[in-house]
C-alpha cells in the first residue's frame, strides 16, 4: 500500500511507503522479546527517540510482540533505521544475534499484517479482544506526541474499523477468549477443582483484573491480589472482595499460598528462585 502526498514548493508527488519492524513470540526468543518490550510508563519517550532516529511512526508493544510502524520516502534507509531504534531499546546492549530475530515488511504486507494482528488473527488467542484496545493506545499515543503522518493514521484507522466488522460478521472472538481464560484453563487442567485453592494474582492492570474475573468464573474463591500500584491493587481487591498484600512481602506470602499467576508488563523478576525454593521447603505439602 501505498500512498502519495504533494510537495508545496515544486507541486511534485513523493510517494511513501509504509514499513514494520519487530519481534513477536512466534518469531523470537522469549528474553529477546522482553527486552525490547515497551511499557506505557516510557512510551512517549520511546516515540520522541523513534522521531530522531527515523522521522516517527507507531510503537505497538504488547506481551507477544513489539512493533514498529513508519512510513518513509527511502524504504531502505527506513528500514534500517527502525533496526536500529529496535536496537536501542534494551536496557543493556543486546545479543550478537539480536538483529536476525527483527522482522521487516513493506508496502501493501505492512497493511496485510496489521489488519491481521487487529482482528486477532495472530494472536495466541485466536480472535481475542485486547488486541483492539492494545492498537487503539498505540495510535493514540503517537497522535498525543506527534509522530505519526497522516497516511499511517488513516490506515491505522481502517484496519480498527475493519476488525470490528470481521468480528461482527464472522463471530470472531464471540467467546472471549483471551490469554487470561487460556491460562486459567490450563490451570484447571493440571490442578482440578479451583475453590478451595489459594491463588495471588501479581498484578491488577488491564490482564490482572481480566484474569481475576476468569478466575471468579471457573470457581476460585481464594484469591490474594498484590500489585505495584497499591490504588489500583485496592480498587481490584474491594471489586473481589479479596485481600491486598503489599507488593514487597510477595516472597513473605509464597508459603501460604498455592497457586502464583502474574500478570505485569514488568521487565525485571517479579519472584526469584531462591524465594521459590524458600517457599517449598517449608510448605506443608
Amino acid at each position: 500500500m501505498k500512498s502519495g502526498c504533494s510537495n508545496s514548493l515544486t507541486g511534485s508527488r513523493i510517494k511513501l511507503n509504509f514499513i514494520l519492524a519487530g519481534l513477536n513470540i512466534d518469531r523470537s526468543p522469549v528474553e529477546y522479546l522482553e527486552a525490547v518490550t515497551v511499557p506505557k510508563s516510557s512510551l512517549k519517550e520511546h516515540l520522541d527517540r523513534l522521531a530522531t532516529h527515523a522521522g516517527g511512526g507507531i510503537i505497538l508493544s504488547t506481551c507477544n510482540r513489539t512493533e514498529v510502524y513508519a512510513v518513509v520516502d527511502d524504504v531502505e534507509v527506513g528500514i534500517r533505521q527502525l533496526k536500529e531504534f529496535i536496537g536501542t531499546i534494551p536496557d543493556s546492549a543486546p545479543a550478537s544475534d539480536f538483529d536476525d530475530h527483527i522482522y521487516t515488511l513493506t508496502g501493501d504486507d505492512v497493511a496485510t499484517h496489521l489488519f491481521s494482528v487487529t482482528s486477532g488473527l495472530l494472536s495466541v488467542a485466536l480472535g481475542e479482544s485486547q488486541i483492539l484496545g492494545q492498537v487503539t493506545r498505540a495510535l493514540q499515543a503517537a497522535g498525543e506526541a506527534g509522530t505519526v503522518e497522516p497516511v499511517l493514521s488513516r490506515m491505522f484507522h481502517a484496519a480498527l474499523r475493519n476488525s470490528r466488522r470481521v468480528r461482527k460478521e464472522s463471530g470472531l472472538g464471540r467467546n472471549r477468549i483471551s490469554i487470561s481464560s487460556l491460562g486459567v484453563q490450563e490451570l484447571q487442567n493440571v490442578a482440578g477443582d479451583l475453590k478451595g485453592l489459594s491463588v495471588l494474582l501479581i498484578g491488577a492492570g488491564e490482564t490482572g483484573k481480566l484474569t481475576a474475573r476468569v478466575l471468579r468464573r471457573y470457581g476460585a474463591d481464594d484469591i490474594v491480589v498484590t500489585s505495584r500500584s497499591m490504588n489500583r491493587g485496592s480498587i481490584l481487591a474491594e471489586e473481589l472482595g479479596s485481600p491486598q498484600i503489599p507488593f514487597e512481602q510477595i516472597s513473605n506470602s509464597l508459603s501460604a499460598i498455592d497457586v502464583v499467576i502474574t500478570s505485569t508488563a514488568a521487565t525485571d523478576q517479579v519472584i526469584s528462585a531462591e524465594a521459590i525454593r524458600a517457599a517449598m521447603a517449608i510448605r506443608p505439602d
